[in-house]
């Protein structure tokens, strides 16, 4: 069984590129530092603990897809939520 999240490990590979976590650098900022430096991270193999191999088979990318939809599924439930119930203030006060 593998580790999912190998926190020391991510850590040193953040520290190796202070760029993304020091937020005094200019270049802090620049999205296409930020594009190039987070995939080095996890082609490092530290984020979910698992090899390059595993994160690009079809189960592993499924996964990922209904996790992201899930979360949007629940984040707009929850904004449906608040509008029904602001609503439903107005209405009876």
């Amino acid at each position: 069984m593998f580790e999912l999240f190998d926190c020391a490990a991510l850590i040193a590979q953040v520290e190796k590129r202070p760029r993304l976590d020091d937020f005094q650098l200019k270049e802090h900022t620049d999205k296409n530092t930020e594009e190039k430096l987070w995939p080095e991270v996890c082609e490092a193999g530290v984020i979910f603990g698992l090899e390059k191999e595993m994160r690009k088979s079809t189960p592993a990318i499924l996964t990922s897809v209904f996790i992201g939809v899930g979360i949007i599924f629940c984040g707009c439930a929850m904004i449906h939520n608040v509008f029904i119930w602001q609503k439903t203030e107005i209405e009876y006060g």
